[in-house]
């Protein structure tokens, strides 16, 4: 019982990390609306697959060295930083492009394909492996990500873990995340979801460009604190 306590508070750690608002929660909302259930998914998987990677580097220990090591996380966080930039302004690109209402669900953000009937039955596959692949750039390139797995295993573990006690944290929260963010998926990509969106895809453009955006700057600041 003194063994599994950490583990659960572990769990828990996961969760607040995994449910409070940041980039990929904000993709799969907006692509869930956007482009329908199936993308929301594929990038939610994307999601979860990099959280997945974090989590077994965190678990082995690398993720602690990398933590150590400063200019190798802040080389990181520069690369996540710019990414978040990247999705910005492919959200903004939207916003000052915008087109009419019957073809609003073409793209709300960077996460966001053609969803016309054409587009989806000529590339299904890979309009999907598309999302999936912006799932697991965003969490693989969120220093965030690291960070709240780095606490994880640490609460996880004490003097009376076993040597298989990281796996168990990395598999169970690996079924949390699935929960999760397949909830995002599931929950936003409702018809009622979807007509919403139809008719404010320039305000919820504009508002995940400003966060993209927000993110990124906040990434910089914490770089240049660094160093000064």
């Amino acid at each position: 019982m003194e063994s599994l306590l950490p583990v659960l508070i572990a769990y828990s750690t996961y969760c607040i990390g995994t449910l409070s608002p940041g980039p990929a929660n904000l993709a799969i909302m907006g692509t869930s609306m956007a482009s329908g259930r199936s993308a929301g998914l594929a990038i939610a998987f994307g999601v979860i697959t990099g959280s997945v990677m974090w989590g077994v580097i965190a678990a082995f220990g690398l993720g602690t060295a990398v933590h150590r090591s400063v200019e190798l996380f802040n080389l990181l966080k520069v690369l996540g930083g710019t990414y978040l930039l990247w999705l910005a302004y492919l959200s903004l690109k939207t916003v000052l492009s915008a087109r009419s209402g019957s073809e609003a669900a073409a793209s709300v953000n960077p996460e966001v394909q053609s969803t016309s009937p054409e587009g989806q039955q000529k590339h299904p596959v890979n309009r999907l492996g598309r999302h999936y692949l912006r799932g697991l750039g965003i969490h693989l390139t969120n220093p965030k990500a690291m960070v709240v797995w780095l606490a994880v295993i640490s609460t996880g573990m004490n003097a009376n873990s076993s040597s298989v006690t990281p796996s168990w944290i990395v598999l169970g929260c690996a079924v949390l995340g699935i929960l999760i963010f397949s909830f995002y998926a599931l929950a936003f990509s409702t018809p009622k979801m979807m007509a919403y969106y139809v008719q404010k895809k320039t305000l919820i453009s504009l508002f995940m460009a400003v966060m993209f955006f927000i993110a990124a700057v906040t990434i910089y600041v914490d770089v240049l604190r660094a160093f000064y």
